[in-house]
């Protein structure tokens, strides 16, 4: 409702009379001019209202919302430092400062906690590979990226001679050989895609004059051999990424 003191004048349409109508604002009631879908991600506009539309297009430009089939997730295609307000960005080959190790497609959530003068800000990253990594920024400093879960299909084997992988990209592997006489090879259940950085051996024996070793070692496999000759069986364990 508005009072005589609000209606600026009268204007004639389709053969009816309007009031004219100063524009509201905090204070006063008048016309409301709706925002459009620009002004509402903007957000610099105090005098506009939101319609439906133009709130979800405010969460779509953030990420949030998005189905896949009317839109998309915003692209960063610059630098993942930049990346300090809360929401959801896809990635590709020319986002810089993402991990090292991981693929280049992606997806960048951001999370913030507001404090006076120094938000603490923290970033997760899904790969295309479905390896997970996340970091934080407290003050300017950005830590380092950490992965938090590898996503490869098959994260163990937990057999007589199988393999673990670890989160920090380690890898663990084991086994029980039969029948050193005087050697046996070993094929590891998956080969380390980087380095082997220990293997030890453990022989089933009563001899304590036996000794074996760990010989020819490469990423997929090493050779056990002993100082005797005879039926000897053998537990061995190898670290690797």
């Amino acid at each position: 409702l508005f009072s005589l003191g609000d209606v600026l004048d009268l204007v004639k349409h389709g053969g009816y009379w309007y009031p004219l109508v100063a524009p509201a604002d905090r204070d006063w009631p008048g016309i409301v001019r709706l925002a459009s879908n620009g002004d509402t991600v903007a957000g610099s506009d105090t005098r506009r209202a939101v319609t439906p539309a133009g709130a979800l297009a405010l969460l779509n430009a953030y990420g949030w919302g998005v189905d896949g089939s009317s839109a998309s997730n915003p692209l960063l295609t610059l630098d993942a430092n930049a990346a300090t307000k809360s929401g959801i960005h896809a990635t590709d080959g020319g986002t810089a400062n993402l991990p090292a190790t991981a693929s280049e497609a992606g997806l960048l959530q951001v999370l913030v906690r507001s404090a006076p003068g120094s938000p603490s800000i923290a970033q997760i990253y899904l790969d295309h590979g479905n390896r997970l990594f996340s970091r934080r920024r407290d003050g300017s400093v950005w830590g380092g990226w950490r992965e938090v879960w590898s996503g490869v299909e098959a994260n163990s084997l937990q057999t007589g001679t199988g393999y673990q992988r670890l989160p920090s990209g380690l890898i663990l592997q084991w086994g029980f050989t039969t029948n050193l006489s005087p050697s046996a090879n070993v094929t590891f259940p998956i080969a380390f895609p980087s380095n082997i950085r220990c293997v030890t051996l453990g022989p089933v024996t009563s001899d304590l004059s036996i000794v074996t070793a760990a010989n020819s070692m490469s990423l997929s496999g090493f050779t056990i051999v002993t100082n005797k000759v005879g039926t000897h069986n053998c537990y061995w364990f190898a670290i690797g990424n």
